[in-house]
């Protein structure tokens, strides 16, 4: 499942965007479980997980992203959920122009202050 999610991101990335408030559920792309290494899931999946984070981060224009990302920072119950989407919103801030995300910063300081509520 995950290489055929990281198939989908490196071809037709715009593929994912109506599923990805999906993906940041934190049942889903934004389990702390896939971080955790235990005898049942190997370094490669872990590995694996975390590419395909930065994959969706660095391939999907940050337009696209940052609402689902936003919305699932929201629905975040956890604090590792909510440090999860964080770096997956910080690597989409990286890789992107200013001029590309300068109509979402309003978007971008929503969530910033979510998080620091949530702290």
């Amino acid at each position: 499942l995950l290489r055929l999610f990281m198939a989908v991101v490196d071809t037709i990335p715009q593929f994912l965007v109506p599923y990805l408030p999906d993906l940041f559920l934190s049942s889903v792309l934004c389990s702390p479980a896939l971080d955790e290494a235990s005898e049942a899931q190997s370094h490669s999946v872990n590995s694996a997980v975390v590419r395909l984070r930065e994959a969706i981060a660095m391939k999907v224009p940050a337009r696209q992203l940052l609402g689902p990302l936003i919305g699932g920072l929201q629905k975040a119950e956890e604090a590792a959920t909510v440090t999860i989407l964080m770096g997956v919103l910080i690597w989409s801030i990286r890789k992107s122009k200013s001029t590309d995300i300068g109509a979402k910063s309003s978007l971008i300081l929503k969530g910033g202050t979510f998080v620091y509520d949530f702290a």
